[in-house]
Order: C-alpha cells, then sequence, then structure tokens
C-alpha cells in the first residue's frame, strides 16, 4: 500500500490526512483557527500512533501551495 501524508495550512484551519490507495486513512482539522504551527506536527504524530505506523511507513508527502504563514 503505498500511504501518502496530505498538508494543507493554506487557509485558515490546517489539515492533515494520510491516504492510502485512493482512501482517507485518518484525518485531523485543527481545532482553532490559525494554529498551524503547533497542529501539524501533534496532528502527524497523532495519526502515526493510531494507524501504528512509523515514519518511514510514509511513502510520499502531499503539501498545498498557498498563502499562509506555515506554507510560506
Amino acid at each position: 500500500m503505498t500511504r501518502i501524508l496530505n498538508l494543507d495550512t493554506a487557509f485558515e484551519w490546517g489539515y492533515v490526512s494520510l491516504a492510502g490507495n485512493g482512501s482517507v486513512l485518518a484525518e485531523r482539522t485543527a481545532a482553532g483557527p490559525r494554529d498551524h504551527a503547533s497542529f501539524v506536527h501533534v496532528a502527524i504524530g497523532s495519526i502515526l500512533n493510531e494507524l501504528q505506523l512509523e515514519p518511514s511507513d510514509i511513502d510520499a508527502v502531499a503539501v498545498s501551495a498557498g498563502p499562509g504563514s506555515y506554507t510560506g
């Protein structure tokens, strides 16, 4: 299974998900607006823990390209 970590921080609310074989396996949305820097790392760890995976189990990372303090 190919696993892709998806990060979207271009908008007010941050979003992180892990997809595999065309399906979303787990996802997290920031609890508050514009909290991307502290949210992304915790969300990734939470998803990996939930799915009992290691960072090395991720095959690719997809990042939104857009405005925003975190992606800038």
